[in-house]
């Protein structure tokens, strides 16, 4: 006997979780990194995209949201730089990819990689899934 079931996910779709990011932001980051504006200043601004962009979601009726990796710089690296004996530096050129040059930017092993309980994505997730509203994933 052959028994035909049907399951019915929640949701389906495919994202990788990295948005496009505003002006506003790549301002904020760049004033940050020249010394124009403090951290509390640029996580205000990021504060306000990444509810922006929930909104955003939440308003095309997904069910599972992203920050849009606002609070990163870079996907990987800041992952890497936020672990025990690993540290972000800024070499002096960027990988050639495609021809062109990337930014500059790269994680240096310093010690043996570690975890690192106060690595700041837990703080950021935790944040992040405060603002999400309820019935909603934060992913």
């Amino acid at each position: 006997m052959t028994v035909d079931v049907k399951v019915k996910f929640p949701y389906r779709y495919d994202e990788v979780g990295s948005l496009l990011r505003q002006e506003s932001l790549k301002k904020a980051r760049e004033d940050f990194k020249t010394g124009k504006i403090d951290v509390d200043a640029l996580h205000q601004v990021e504060d306000k995209e990444v509810q922006r962009i929930i909104n955003k979601q939440v308003d095309l009726g997904y069910k599972a949201v992203t920050d849009g990796e606002f609070r990163r710089s870079w996907w990987h690296l800041d992952f890497f730089d936020g672990l025990k004996g690993a540290h972000f530096f800024e070499p002096e050129k960027g990988f050639i990819f495609h021809g062109l040059e990337t930014r500059k930017g790269g994680v240096k092993i310093t010690d043996k990689l570690a975890y690192n309980p106060e690595h700041p994505f837990f703080a950021d997730f935790t944040k992040f899934q405060a603002t999400v509203p309820e019935g909603i994933t934060a992913k």
